[in-house]
């Protein structure tokens, strides 16, 4: 059975289902853009510098490639 039929059950058909590398980057962004947030407070208000948020948006990138591709 093939994603383009009008219905499948993907409990049944695991391999017409979402790819497992779609998903983990869906589920990894908003987790990763929180942490982007907590890292430029933290460099405004904290004791860090802005290496950690820089090092964390080239990361974001991966996920966003991920999702885009």
């Amino acid at each position: 059975m093939s994603m383009t039929a009008s219905n499948h059950d993907t409990f049944r058909d695991l391999s017409s289902g979402t790819p497992a590398p779609f998903t983990v980057a869906a589920r990894s962004l908003p987790v990763v853009l929180g942490l982007q947030f907590l890292l430029a407070g933290q460099a405004l208000y904290g004791e860090i510098g802005w290496g950690a948020h820089a090092i964390v948006g080239g990361i974001i990138s991966l996920p966003v490639l991920g999702l885009a591709g």
